[in-house]
């Protein structure tokens, strides 16, 4: 529809009358593996589609599908037909379809970065692996040498960036990474009709109803049913990489000589106070901002309080792709809000770079009229502004050589949250007293649509797992390239950065699952919250990746972890915590659900504003090819390395099931007895049961030989006695119950018989 929406722009532009027709095509299934990027299975490709919110069907013929027909919208211009069709266009006649998203590609595969780097991904893993201390039976390892990973990032970007300049001439992005490159066909003339079957024809728009458009909606609160109060609604495409905002300003003339009187001269914003500021003091109202006009208010509150800023995001297709999501923002913050689709804009990232030099420029004047033209949208807006650029450029950027190297596919559908400050509150019993200097605050949920060439599903995970760390390791290492340097230190932290703080300090880095939950979650002594939602998620079916004990950074305290679907690999990368010696009675914890939390003194950064300016406005846009190498490098490293400490962990546990399962289903006697569970009342449904046990009873003979029973029981009913013995053997007193859990998706397969 993107495109669809270009050429109609193009042809009004060009005085030509042209519209929408939304309707059914079939495309072959070669040509459709082509268009939708390159995929070697057309079932991966058709399922990709769909994932994106696209109808499609695949028909079969002679077992096989021949074709894929999808809902699709075209365009139709009404042009001079006849004779000529549109070579010469004097008066119109007819109306053309005319189909300008519709390519097939050359696809290029790129430098083989791996083999160029020398690196061996699966050795250097195996020795990261050996280098620490892996516990199998309990799912954890600790000790790694993270200098191993160093040495063979800094040896393949050597090795890279000296290929690229010795082995190639003026390259370009595309001739490093692979792409793709649209084979172009030109007509002297247009065709009679769309170079796909129309199957149907539906309706014909002059503009794109809302229900074609991708949309994005905020409020400031729910009702009591759970609905968005009041919310303002905006197509997507009317957003997308736009500068958004939410502020606070003061509610009354009075609360703005109140701040005047409590803010020292020349400081623009609350954010760059260093001294506290009472809650009861000031009233503020938030405000909402597109590209610096306001779109939308909030009734007035004190500065402290809890602003919940509720986002929700519908496809075309797919109606609202997940329930309305809730921050709490606290007043007195300053935040950039995200809606990026697709790509991030090269012409935006530009402009804010030449902004931010304009601002450096004036900053740095003598000239008192252009220090005092400057607003907080000129200095703190655009600063969130390009750091949300920023971290959605890398994002983009470096996922794009990840796919292209590893047959995968990525588009973000969405990606929401927000970016800036955030002061620190204390509290009175529960209620706010004052705010206090605070720092940059990360929390952005992605909603992407991911796929791999050939469909397998291992593959798929391994690449959703890489994106999702990728996401989580830039959320700190964004706001570190933003506001840290040698004259201003400070450190951020992010789920995969709290990982690698906890290992470098001897942590136990801990695999949890619903089967090993019961032996392993005493040994996590994280705080409250955090624990009931690590059992939350374990109870859902869910795996959790985290340490045993909080970590720090400057000014915070606390825990990173991982949240995944065992099936798919998608995750939620979070962390959680609070302020490490500043806690006030009442306070509560600061829980981002998502996000990096930078808990520096951000204040003191701003005290250098110009200089800071500067250094962004430099490095803003420094996507070139060496930081794609590196970001490739980096990634393929990170990646390698964590899923096999994971991935050994689990085989190796699966082993050691499958052993249990064969011994006991090879056991003579156990299909001789009746199955205990059965004997309780009721069969168990596998799927719904968290664990099991294996349950081993020992027989007495009257051979100086005793034998063994072995059973599988859920833990809900524990090893019942008595014990099965054959008919005339009495069983011993001691029964053996063996810590061994099970996962019941393996256990389905079973029947209920001796064994489960």
């Amino acid at each position: 529809m993107d495109i669809a929406s270009l050429t109609i722009a193009l042809l009004r532009a060009a005085k030509i009358p042209a519209r929408y027709v939304h309707g059914t095509i079939d495309v072959s299934s070669e040509a459709f593996k082509n268009w939708a990027g390159g995929f070697t299975s057309i079932q991966a490709a058709a399922e990709y589609a769909a994932s994106g919110g696209i109808p499609v069907t695949s028909i079969v013929s002679g077992g096989a599908i021949g074709k894929v027909r999808l809902e699709h919208v075209w365009v139709e211009a009404a042009i001079d037909f006849h004779p000529s069709r549109g070579a010469k266009n004097k008066a119109a006649d007819s109306w053309a379809s005319l189909d300008a998203s519709y390519k097939q590609y050359q696809h290029q595969p790129g430098l083989d970065a791996v083999a160029i780097s020398g690196i061996n991904p699966e050795q250097l893993a195996q020795d990261f692996i050996a280098s620490g201390t892996v516990n199998e039976a309990e799912s954890w390892a600790t000790g790694f040498n993270a200098q191993l990973l160093q040495d063979a990032q800094t040896q393949a970007q050597q090795k890279l960036q000296t290929y690229i300049e010795t082995q190639m001439q003026n390259p370009t992005v595309g001739d490093v990474i692979g792409g793709a490159k649209t084979i172009i066909q030109e007509f002297p003339m247009l065709p009679s009709g769309l170079p796909n079957r129309i199957v149907a024809t539906g309706a014909r728009y002059d503009k794109l109803p809302a229900g074609l458009q991708q949309h994005i909606r905020y409020s400031f609160g729910k009702d009591i049913e759970g609905a968005m109060i009041d919310p303002i609604d905006f197509a997507f495409a009317n957003v997308n990489n736009a500068k958004i905002t939410l502020s606070f300003k003061p509610a009354t003339e009075a609360d703005e000589q109140t701040l005047q009187y409590l803010l020292p001269q020349g400081v623009l914003d609350i954010s760059q106070y260093t001294g506290n500021i009472p809650s009861y003091l000031v009233k503020v109202v938030p405000e909402l901002k597109l590209n610096g006009q306001t779109v939308k208010t909030g009734n007035a509150m004190k500065l402290g309080e809890e602003l919940p800023l509720v986002t929700a995001t519908s496809f075309a297709g797919r109606g609202t792709v997940q329930a309305p999501r809730t921050y709490n923002v606290i007043a007195g913050s300053y935040l950039a809000v995200n809606a990026y689709a697709g790509n991030v804009s090269p012409a935006l990232l530009h402009s804010v770079k030449t902004k931010l030099e304009e601002t450096k420029s004036k900053a740095e004047s003598e000239d008192p009229t252009q220090v005092l033209s400057l607003t907080r949208e000129d200095i703190i807006g655009d600063l969130y502004y390009a750091g949300s650029l920023g971290y959605f450029g890398q994002n983009l950027a470096i996922l794009r050589t990840i796919e292209l190297q590893n047959g995968g596919y990525y588009q973000l559908g969405s990606g929401t949250g927000t970016i800036g400050y955030e002061p620190k509150v204390s509290y009175f019993f529960g209620f706010p007293k004052a705010i206090e200097p605070g720092g940059v605050v990360f929390d952005i949920p992605l909603f992407n649509i991911e796929s791999v060439n050939d469909g397998e599903q291992v593959k798929a995970k391994q690449f959703v797992l890489q994106s999702g760390l990728l996401s989580s390791a830039l959320e700190h290492a964004v706001p570190e390239q933003l506001f840290v340097n040698a004259q201003n230190p400070g450190e951020a932290i992010s789920a995969v950065k709290a990982l690698q703080k906890a290992s470098a300090a001897g942590q136990r880095i801990y695999h949890l699952t619903p089967a090993n939950q019961s032996t392993t979650l005493a040994n996590i002594h994280h705080d409250s919250d955090t624990m009931a939602e690590i059992r939350n998620a374990l109870n859902a079916g869910k795996e959790v990746i985290t340490h045993t004990d909080a970590v720090s950074v400057p000014g915070w305290s606390g825990a990173g972890y991982i949240i995944t679907d065992s099936d798919t690999g998608a995750g939620a990368y979070k962390i959680a915590g609070g302020a490490n010696g500043s806690a006030k009675e009442g306070q509560p914890t600061n829980s981002p659900p998502y996000g990096a939390i930078l808990m520096v003194g951000f204040t003191e950064v701003l005290k250098d504003s110009p200089v800071l300016i500067g250094r962004i406005a430099v490095g803003i846009v420094g996507l070139g090819v060496g930081a794609i190498v590196g970001g490739l490098i980096l990634a393929i490293i990170l990646v390698v390395v964590i899923s096999a400490v994971v991935d050994h962990i689990k085989k190796a546990r699966e082993e050691a099931l499958q052993e249990v399962i064969d011994r006991a289903a090879s056991n003579p006697l156990s299909k001789d007895f009746p199955n205990d569970n059965c004997n309780l009342g009721k069969v168990p449904d596998p799927k719904k049961v968290i664990g099991w046990f294996s349950c081993v009873y020992q027989c007495k003979t009257s051979t100086p030989r005793d034998y063994y029973i072995e059973r599988f029981i859920p833990i809900e009913y524990g090893c019942p006695a008595p014990v099965p013995c054959a008919p005339g053997l009495d069983p011993l007193d001691e029964r053996i119950k063996t810590r061994t859990m099970f996962n019941p998706k393996i256990l389905d397969a079973l029947e209920c018989k001796g064994i489960y």
